[in-house]
């Protein structure tokens, strides 16, 4: 990383009015951030389609501000590229306003093939087993899976293509130090630890706001070769991914839904509008032209386990469960259930998802 020019890009990116699409058309226009810098503040309101000069433009306070970014970034140990700067992932470059800086820690280099999953926050058990297991195929097949790292399909998404031993990416709307929601701390860093990326255009300590989530879907599509949403409302920020993902000529996935199911409006209204309709991760890799071939997983002998977790495990589904409900169908008391759900999540034979839900671990 040239530290200079980075700290040039983190001053011109702070200048009032210029944004992601400014600092694009600037770089482009003058060759580098610090040749931009050095043009008149007139020559940079034209470029940029301003009726006034910025007031700040190449200020001192902009450069201190911008060292003092890097050093944070740096101190905590994140990466960071810049637009058109080495390190900085080829497929953004096309975006109508790519981000100007990216800050990530693990490894940012991607597969030639990338498929975005997303979907609601508030998922049906179905919709997570299914998201999850689709994203374990796509990595079995050595597809990258690109997500937010949301509650709900996002998280279920990276956690398939963990347990399918292949690389994923998730793109966060706040600082890359930052684990929003908290309840994926883990999850951040074991998507780091398998060789995947956690990354943000937004620099440490930025705090996730409302406004940040729609903006980073374009990093999310824009990443990936195509985009499968499963289930979504109609308002849904996985829509937004949907469409800027056929506003950057990518394809566009979609699991069908139970009609009348809130959870189902938006993906069979994007079905409806010509997404193609997928039940597998075989769907999406034949539009591809990847062939599919599941791998085959040696079985090992089941461990012991207790009377308790026996009858538990046999309460338990694919698609994740409260455990109120296992209590119920296993026939015993709470606390030898937890006590049970905890034996068999340590052998590997149950997996603990949010809400203190837990289902078969099936991979």
């Amino acid at each position: 990383m040239d530290r200079g020019d980075i700290i040039a890009a983190l001053a011109l990116w702070g200048v009032e009015r210029v944004g992601d699409r400014g600092f694009k058309l600037l770089v482009d226009s003058f060759g580098g951030p610090a040749e931009a810098l050095l043009a008149s503040p007139a020559a940079v309101a034209s470029i940029c389609g301003f009726r006034s000069a910025p007031e700040n433009f190449a200020s001192a306070r902009n450069v201190a501000r911008a060292e003092k970014i890097l050093d944070e970034a740096q101190k905590k140990g994140f990466s960071v590229a810049r637009y058109g700067g080495q390190g900085y992932p080829e497929r953004l470059l096309t975006l109508y306003d790519p981000p100007a800086l990216l800050f990530w820690e693990g490894d940012i280099s991607l597969p030639a093939l990338c498929v975005a999953i997303v979907g609601s926050r508030r998922a049906t058990p179905h919709g997570l087993s299914l998201a999850k297991r689709i994203a374990a195929d796509l990595a079995g097949a050595g597809v990258a899976v690109i997500s937010g790292m949301a509650e709900g399909i996002d998280a279920a998404a990276h956690e398939g293509a963990l347990a399918g031993g292949g690389k994923t990416a998730a793109v966060l709307g706040c600082g890359p130090d930052i684990c929003y929601p908290r309840s994926n701390e883990g999850l951040k860093r074991r998507i780091v630890e398998a060789g995947g990326a956690v990354l943000s255009e937004h620099p440490p300590s930025t705090e996730p706001i409302s406004a940040h989530f729609p903006k980073r879907n374009r990093v999310i599509s824009g990443l990936a070769e195509g985009v499968l949403v499963v289930e979504a409302a109609v308002k849904s920020g996985s829509l937004i991914t949907a469409r800027l993902a056929l506003e950057q000529g990518k394809e566009v996935f979609a699991t069908p839904g139970l009609a009348g199911s809130p959870h189902a409006k938006g993906v069979n209204g994007l079905i409806k509008s010509g997404a193609a309709l997928v039940e597998s991760a075989e769907d999406i890799l034949a539009e591809f032209g990847v062939a599919f071939e599941r791998k085959n997983i040696e079985e090992k002998p089941a461990p012991r386990i207790s009377k308790e977790a026996s009858a538990v495990l046999g309460a338990l589904f694919d698609a994740p469960d409260d455990s109120d409900a296992i209590a119920a169908r296993s026939g015993l008391s709470s606390g030898a259930v937890s006590a049970a759900l905890m034996e068999l999540s340590l052998l590997g034979l149950a997996e603990q998802w949010p809400g203190n839900r837990f289902s078969k671990r099936n991979n």
